[in-house]
């Protein structure tokens, strides 16, 4: 077995669920290499990338890795960090797993999350929803203000002065749900 590396990475593409690189060498040869994952982590690198490639046999070679990773992104010993970047090799999201057990995410636009339920510090509370929260205590203040109360000279007028709630600051933007 012979590791090298490659020049650059010309087209990344699949075939039979399997991720394949077509690379040039530096002596100018062109071969469809399939790239190697680690368990349960699957990427497609940017084209002109080099890429460090192991030849199995003359038959098959395969890319282990990759040169000029970003080492701007601090870790310590037992740490990963996954990230992604831009065709500039700009990052653009990152999870990083801590050695003190945490999960620390980064991404410049917005996080999605589609699981059916997401606990943040436990389960004891829930969350509510903005907007059918205030629809119900608007529809609250309606009632109590349009009450009346039977006396014995009759049916007392609404009491004065008028009631509102304004649960509006309340309002997050940078946490929302769709459930």
């Amino acid at each position: 077995m012979i590791a090298h590396l490659i020049a650059k990475i010309k087209k990344v593409f699949e075939k039979n669920n399997t991720i394949f690189l077509q690379c040039s060498s530096v002596n100018g040869i062109v071969k469809d290499i399939e790239m190697l994952h680690p368990n349960n982590i699957i990427s497609k690198p940017h084209k002109n990338k080099n890429a460090l490639v192991l030849e199995l046999n003359q038959n098959r070679s395969v890319v282990i890795g990759f040169e000029g990773s970003n080492t701007s992104l601090k870790i310590k010993e037992g740490e990963i960090t996954i990230y992604s970047t831009d065709k500039n090799g700009t990052v653009k999201s990152k999870m990083h797993l801590t050695d003190k057990g945490e999960i620390l995410t980064d991404a410049q636009n917005k996080i999605i999350t589609n699981g059916s339920k997401i606990e943040l510090n436990g389960n004891s509370k829930n969350f509510v929803t903005y907007a059918e929260l205030d629809i119900a205590l608007q529809k609250f203040i309606v009632k109590l203000n349009s009450h009346t109360h039977v006396t014995p000279s009759g049916t007392s007028v609404t009491p004065l002065p008028v009631m509102s709630l304004d649960i509006s600051k309340s309002k997050t933007t940078t946490i929302v749900t769709g459930g």
